[in-house]
């Protein structure tokens, strides 16, 4: 996909959360998270004690020893072209109705460390386009080029489906 420079220069100067082991935290307990896309600038621990739905993450790792994971109890679908929430969000009257589409769902992640993905049950990517601007790609890692100041290896990526008991508590 085309990064410009113009998108890197969006970044600050060096790594902001370099020493920072605290990760991003969304946690939806027993219930599910859906129709959400969450920006991360550093490692992140999306968990849903049912289902990820509908579901985008553009984040960092910033640290080669960081794990950024997303864990649901039954499943994890990342794009849903009808799922409620989507609909909603483009229903004519609707106040967050921007007259633009919701992103395609992705888990993409810049700089090194660990991506893991676990579920109770079943992964799936769903299926949608793929977006000129390097969306609608499923599960991608990609070192530094959005971001040139992370390392320029991209993140191990480990996906388990059928093992909820992985996930952290």
């Amino acid at each position: 996909f085309p990064v410009t420079i113009g998108e890197q220069a969006l970044h600050a100067s060096g790594l902001l959360h370099a020493g920072d082991f605290e990760p991003v935290r969304l946690s939806a307990g027993t219930g599910d998270i859906s129709g959400i896309t969450l920006y991360a600038p550093k490692a992140a621990s999306i968990q849903a004690g049912r289902d990820v739905t509908d579901f985008s993450l553009y984040g960092q790792n910033v640290s080669s020893s960081d794990r950024t994971v997303v864990g649901a109890g039954r499943d994890v679908v990342l794009y849903q072209p009808n799922s409620p929430l989507r609909v909603l969000s483009r229903a004519s009257g609707n106040a967050l109705n921007f007259g633009q589409a919701p992103m395609e769902g992705d888990l993409q992640l810049g700089g090194s460390g660990t991506l893991e993905i676990f579920t109770g049950r079943d992964f799936t990517l769903g299926v949608g386009p793929t977006s000129p601007l390097g969306t609608g790609l499923g599960v991608t890692t990609i070192g530094n080029q959005r971001n040139p100041y992370p390392p320029v290896d991209g993140a191990r990526v480990i996906i388990g489906a059928g093992i909820s008991s992985c996930l952290e508590s």
